[in-house]
């Protein structure tokens, strides 16, 4: 139940993102991250369908093998990376291109890897996996494909003169008049 809440208020916070409303990228930044840390920490429970108060009872952990938990855990890393990277990408913070291609990637992965065992198996963990994987895996290969120019026409569409300095730096970023020239931009942009 956590997990759809938190889901939805990051969708509903990605569009809200699209509409550039106010407090879209705060509500984005807390909801992706807190979806994150639900991953990172409690995936899991979520993948084996257990309670919260099953977490830490013995019969719980002798019901399932250690690959099963090993698996369980390092998809809930994978899944947080992939959340991160998106959000990243959204806000356009530095290091999100590469955390997208771990966390597609990783994603990917994990997606191929339930779907083989799902067919040699019977039980939800690897079904669970394989979809959260799929859903996640192909968001992040569009995002990823998606130009930069694109996203900078999306994100600044009252700015051409910072997004044509944006691209020109961006082709030769050792330049620094043109470092300079997006600064300016830039500065002039958030100080209007």
């Amino acid at each position: 139940m956590t997990e759809r809440i938190l889901a939805t208020i990051c969708l509903v916070s990605l569009f809200m993102k699209f509409l550039h409303l106010p407090g879209s990228g705060i509500l984005l930044t807390l909801s992706t991250m807190s979806l994150a840390v639900y991953y990172a920490f409690y995936g899991y429970t979520v993948f084996h369908k257990l309670k919260f108060k099953d977490l830490f009872s013995n019969e719980a952990k002798e019901q399932f093998t250690a690959t099963e938990v090993f698996i369980s855990k390092g998809s809930g890393m994978v899944m947080s990376i992939a959340l991160v990277s998106i959000l990243f990408k959204f806000q356009q913070w530095p290091g999100g291109k590469i955390m997208m291609v771990v966390g597609m990637v990783g994603c990917i992965a994990l997606a191929v890897y339930s779907f083989i065992r799902k067919s040699k198996e019977e039980g939800s963990l690897y079904r669970n996996l394989m979809i959260r994987g799929v859903v996640l895996g192909a968001f992040c290969l569009i995002l990823f494909s998606i130009p930069h120019s694109i996203w900078l026409n999306w994100r600044h569409p009252d700015n051409p003169d910072y997004i044509e300095a944006e691209l020109e730096y961006m082709a030769d970023p050792e330049n620094e008049e043109l470092r300079e020239k997006r600064n300016e931009e830039l500065d002039k942009m958030y100080n209007e």
